[in-house]
């Protein structure tokens, strides 16, 4: 049973208080998920909490037959990127090194040698090659850019990725798969220009 399926409910209700414990049960996650998405602390705040207007908004909406409500938060979510930076007429630039604490984990990921024991030429080097890959993953499509981030960055299964996304374990395994390929090819283009 989905854990969240109480408080929904509660929600749909009338319990409004039901919507305080969703938004501490779920916030942190939504706003690292927005984050990665749009790289912009400010931005990815106005978005969470666009998301939580939204579950309110249009809390009758929510069918437990649809999927789970977690996986529901995380497609919202995901809009709201979208929409936002289709607004901008951008994608993220993600250029500069990451200032959400909560970005650690999928820059440790990126990295294969710790800092500290790079000489400083060495670390420029590391740095603008970290840089280059943000900026490249940041070109992707969201189709392709969410599962990856989802998949790679956050660290989740195939399975809790395909809940989140609303498809199957199979498509995130292709799109991880097409992200990495698009990605290696971008990063080659931008080898071969130096």
């Amino acid at each position: 049973m989905d854990p969240d399926l109480p408080l929904i409910t509660a929600l749909q209700a009338g319990d409004h208080s039901a919507l305080n414990a969703i938004i501490e049960r779920h916030q942190d996650a939504l706003f690292g998920f927005a984050w990665r998405q749009v790289r912009h602390e400010t931005d990815a705040r106005d978005i969470t909490q666009e998301v939580f207007v939204r579950v309110y908004t249009h809390r009758h909406k929510f069918r437990e037959k649809q999927g789970s409500f977690r996986a529901w938060l995380f497609r919202i979510t995901a809009n709201l990127c979208t929409d936002h930076l289709r607004k901008l007429g951008r994608t993220p630039t993600a250029l500069t090194k990451p200032e959400h604490p909560g970005d650690e984990r999928g820059q440790q990921a990126l990295a294969e040698v710790p800092s500290d024991i790079l000489h400083p030429g060495e670390q420029a080097a590391r740095e603008s090659d970290l840089a280059q890959l943000r900026q490249a993953i940041s070109r992707l499509p969201p189709a392709l850019r969410e599962p990856l981030v989802l998949f790679t960055l956050e660290e989740r299964s195939q399975q809790e990725c395909a809940e989140l996304l609303g498809i199957s374990a199979k498509a995130v395994e292709m799109k991880v798969r097409r992200a990495r390929a698009e990605l290696q090819q971008m990063l080659a283009a931008i080898l071969d220009r130096e």
